[in-house]
């Protein structure tokens, strides 16, 4: 007898399917699998995912410390660039911060998401939030390559700019392939669920180390010098602290021990780099020829128009 398909103990219910659907079952045409799994889905139901949230769970404690983290982090991102305005650069760290954000509440509404029905309308949630986060990421990049290219200034100098370039490119990447698995539509009459199923381990993992990158980001931005004139050291260990913070919360929900480890061995670092205790790695831009060093080290006022 063939050996039955395990899963991890979260997706029981799985998140695509419904869970007496196996992915060795036999596959009939695309028409009749899609009016098949329609009629099968559960109604979407918001109040399923409020109860959902509502029960407490070993997660409950870990999902308040993620949103802690993540909301302590981004009002201290706003309130420092709105009170320090510099033209169109304002624009990439609101836009950029709020993409963070919703990137974090499209996980944290799947966690948990125990029902067929809780299911399926957390992911429309987190569907629509990461979106939103996308959108708000390309913006945020075009608002900061605008500001560069319109002060002849050189792109991509710095850790912070290099690994925006990876992260934005990622998410772009990880967005597509998300609409491919997750859009019913796209299951439906693409893919199928049994192979949808089995990618969104994929991606669901991805997105993870994803997050790690992105807090490595947003880390580095507090070597900046504009970041550096315009903040007190106060303020420099909320925004080292506090996206580390949501991190390890983040990385609690999904029972992966290695990201666990790399949350917390980051925290240790970064707060070594804070106290100076290790030397924060070398920009990029100290290879640079010395005749493109001046639109780098130009004053804040050109090179964020204020």
């Amino acid at each position: 007898m063939a050996q039955e398909t395990q899963f991890p103990p979260e997706e029981q219910t799985p998140l695509l399917t419904q869970s007496s659907e196996q992915p060795s079952a036999p596959r009939h045409s695309t028409t009749q699998n899609a009016v098949s799994n329609i009629d099968q889905r559960p109604e979407y139901s918001f109040a399923s995912v409020l109860e959902a949230h509502r029960l407490p769970t070993h997660r409950t404690g870990m999902v308040l410390v993620a949103e802690l983290g993540i909301c302590i982090w981004i009002i201290t991102v706003w309130i420092t660039v709105l009170t320090n305005q510099a033209g169109i650069f304002t624009f990439h760290p609101i836009f950029q911060s709020f993409a963070l954000y919703c990137f974090y509440q499209g996980v944290i509404i799947l966690q948990p998401t125990n029902t067929p029905a809780s299911k399926r309308t957390g992911l429309l949630v987190h569907e629509a939030f990461q979106l939103l986060g996308s959108l708000s990421i390309i913006i945020g990049a075009s608002c900061i390559f605008y500001n560069k290219w319109s002060h002849s200034a050189s792109h991509f100098t710095s850790w912070h700019g290099i690994l925006g370039l990876i992260s934005t490119s990622i998410v772009l990447i990880q967005a597509l392939f998300g609409m491919l698995i997750g859009f019913e539509t796209s299951r439906d009459y693409i893919l199928g669920d049994s192979l949808g199923r089995k990618l969104w381990r994929f991606h669901r993992a991805s997105g993870y180390l994803l997050l790690v990158l992105m807090t490595a980001t947003v880390l580095t931005v507090t070597k900046a010098d504009w970041v550096i004139q315009v903040t007190t050291s106060w303020s420099i260990w909320v925004l080292t602290i506090s996206p580390i913070v949501a991190l390890i919360g983040l990385l609690s929900l999904s029972k992966l021990s290695p990201f666990i480890n790399f949350a917390t061995t980051s925290l240790k670092l970064s707060a070594l780099y804070i106290l100076g205790v290790l030397p924060f790695p070398a920009s990029p831009k100290k290879q640079i020829p010395h005749s493109c060093l001046s639109l780098i080290d130009d004053s804040p006022n050109k090179i964020f128009g204020r």
